[in-house]
């Protein structure tokens, strides 16, 4: 049996708070009775806009700049014959560019993604590990007002679509309760000191320099 969402009303009459099954049309008060149009009667639910953060603000991602995608890039050794010459790979839409995702170079697994074929940084996904491909993140003193929720940084519910990073994007574990850690590889979500977002497989902040396993 299909379970009914009830949504929280007022009636226009008496002003009682009301919850009201919200596929139905009409209905009448529990309290005087009245006629109630559902639509006309509901009350939206305000939270916190999920693409600032409730600041109202944003800066643009200075990993990314402004672009939303990975930028991850890496220098490798490869010897040839008696000379050694420097590769550098990159992200491809979230492949390994030395390997074109495959994962091996020649018989062995390829030094610049460890073999997975996947961009290392991103897991694959082709997006900016501290913006999310969202090209901006929230900031108070940011000079770009947030267009989702006008600066308010408060939303009715319904139009809150940004997306929320779920999981760790190191390892793809969940965080930990209180959201801060993951609890597969234990990076942070955010730097404990400076707030910035962590970026992954890394011990240090790249803002503040503050290091994993040392007090704030």
């Amino acid at each position: 049996m299909e379970e009914v969402r009830l949504v929280p009303a007022v009636c226009p009459k008496c002003g009682a708070n009301l919850r009201l099954p919200e596929d139905l049309k009409k209905a009448h008060c529990t309290y005087c009775g009245t006629e109630v149009i559902v639509s006309q009667a509901i009350v939206k639910q305000r939270i916190q806009c999920p693409m600032c953060k409730g600041s109202g603000r944003l800066v643009v991602c200075s990993t990314c700049h402004g672009k939303g995608s990975c930028n991850w890039s890496i220098s490798t050794a490869v010897q040839t014959g008696m000379s050694t010459s420097m590769v550098v790979s990159h992200c491809n839409n979230g492949r390994c560019s030395a390997c074109g995702g495959t994962g091996q170079e020649f018989i062995a697994p390829c030094p610049a993604c460890g073999g997975s074929g996947t961009c290392p940084e991103c897991r694959g996904s082709g997006k900016c590990i501290t913006c999310h491909g969202l090209s901006m993140i929230p900031s108070p003193r940011g000079d770009i007002v947030c267009k989702t929720c006008g600066g308010d940084g408060i939303v009715d519910s319904e139009d809150a679509q940004a997306p929320e990073v779920k999981n760790c994007p190191t390892c793809d574990a969940p965080w930990t309760t209180d959201g801060l850690f993951c609890q597969m590889c234990g990076q942070p979500k955010n730097c404990p000191r400076c707030g910035v977002p962590w970026r992954p497989k890394t011990a240090f902040c790249s803002n503040c320099g503050w290091k994993t396993g040392t007090r704030k």
